[in-house]
C-alpha cells in the first residue's frame, strides 16, 4: 500500500511541476536598473571613482529615457566590496513616456558596456518582491539628474 502512495505522490509531483509557473512573481517595469560594477583588484580608490564617474555620464549621455543617475563608490573597503566596486542607479520616466522598456533599456545598455572593459559591469533589473537591506560606511556619491549637477 505504500508504494502505491509513493507511486501516486510521485505522479502529483510531476504533473504540477509541469503546470505551474516557474516564476515566483512577472518581472515588473520599476522604472529603475542598478547596475554591478567591479574592478580589478588592487584597484585604486581614485582609479575606481574615475571609472564610476565615466559610467555615470556615459549612462547619462546615452540613454534619453533617464529620470536620474546615481553612482556611489564605497569607500574604506569593508564588507561593502572594498575599493574595486560601485553601484550605479539608474532611474527611468515612467512607462507611459517612454517608447522601451525598462527590459528593452537594460538589454542595448549590457551590450554597450564592452566600452569599459577595465571593469565588469552587470546590469540589474529590480525584481516584483525585493526585500531591503542596509548597508554602512563610507559613500563618495554623484547624482546626474536632468540637469547636471
Amino acid at each position: 500500500m505504500a508504494w502505491v502512495i509513493v507511486a501516486a505522490c510521485g505522479g502529483i509531483i510531476w504533473f504540477c511541476m509541469g503546470t505551474l509557473k516557474s516564476e515566483l512573481a512577472p518581472l515588473e517595469d520599476r522604472s529603475s536598473i542598478r547596475f554591478n560594477v567591479t574592478g580589478p583588484e588592487g584597484m585604486s580608490y581614485t582609479a575606481m571613482v574615475k571609472l564610476a564617474n565615466d559610467f555615470g555620464n556615459f549612462l547619462y549621455d546615452s540613454i534619453p529615457e533617464r529620470e536620474f543617475v546615481f553612482v556611489r563608490v564605497p569607500g574604506g573597503g569593508g564588507g561593502s566590496g572594498g575599493n574595486n566596486s560601485a553601484s550605479p542607479r539608474l532611474g527611468l520616466v515612467p512607462p507611459n513616456e517612454r517608447t522601451r522598456t525598462q527590459s528593452e533599456i537594460a538589454a542595448d545598455l549590457q551590450r554597450k558596456f564592452s566600452k569599459f572593459n577595465q571593469a565588469r559591469i552587470f546590469a540589474i533589473e529590480e525584481q516584483t518582491i525585493s526585500v531591503g537591506r542596509s548597508s554602512a560606511g563610507i559613500y563618495l556619491f554623484r547624482i546626474f539628474c536632468k540637469t547636471k549637477i
